[in-house]
């Protein structure tokens, strides 16, 4: 066969087995929903609606940028910075002065990186997230809260509120306290986006 015909024999074959697959994903969804195939990527467009044949879903979406998603999708993100910082501290009172400590270095350390950036230390914003465990070792979870969660105790009150529900989700005993494992600073700065124009859905 030519060589063009051995390329549409593999692209089916490997379209129908990609369509397989995504059924099998899409059975376990809830009875009623309506799934749709989003194609992204280099190559989305190419095999997207073949694999939504095949596997027996009659959506698909390509957007005009689903060949460049992810260049695109960073293009519309601020400029930003995640920091870990371990602290291996019984969460509640006695953590203010070593979670005090943590968050100054932690801060030190990404001014210090966004100014090399060319970011103005005014111009940079922070949001912490705790990991927090039912023991020292035990499973964590992440909860999102504010620098004043070790200094405000209904900002505490609600970190842990938050962080004993997921514990328990997860088969977690949270009748003891908390452990707080590490704080993480999420710093960014403001960048100017492109603004995507509206455009009207394409037909069938």
């Amino acid at each position: 066969i030519t060589v063009e015909d051995a390329a549409a024999r593999i692209k089916a074959t490997i379209d129908r087995s990609m369509g397989e697959a995504v059924a099998r994903v899409a059975r376990q969804l809830p009875v009623g929903a309506d799934p749709v195939i989003v194609a992204y990527g280099g190559a989305g467009g190419i095999p997207a609606a073949d694999i939504a044949a095949a596997a027996g879903i009659r959506r698909t979406i390509m957007t005009p940028f689903s060949s460049v998603s992810s260049a695109y999708s960073s293009s519309l993100l601020d400029a930003g910075h995640l920091y870990y910082r371990r602290v291996d501290q019984r969460f509640g009172p006695g953590m203010q002065e070593p979670v005090a400590r943590a968050l100054a270095a932690t801060w030190a350390e990404a001014r210090r990186d966004m100014r090399g950036e060319g970011f103005a230390d005014a111009t940079v914003s922070g949001e912490v997230q705790l990991f927090l465990a039912a023991r020292p070792g035990g499973a964590e979870v992440m909860v999102h809260s504010t620098e004043a969660f070790a200094s405000d105790a209904a900002t505490a009150a609600a970190a842990e509120r938050a962080a004993r529900e997921a514990l328990a989700a997860a088969g977690e005993a949270t009748d003891g306290p908390l452990h707080l494992v590490t704080l993480a600073l999420m710093v960014r700065a403001p960048v100017p986006h492109y603004r995507l124009p509206e455009q009207a859905l394409a037909g069938g």
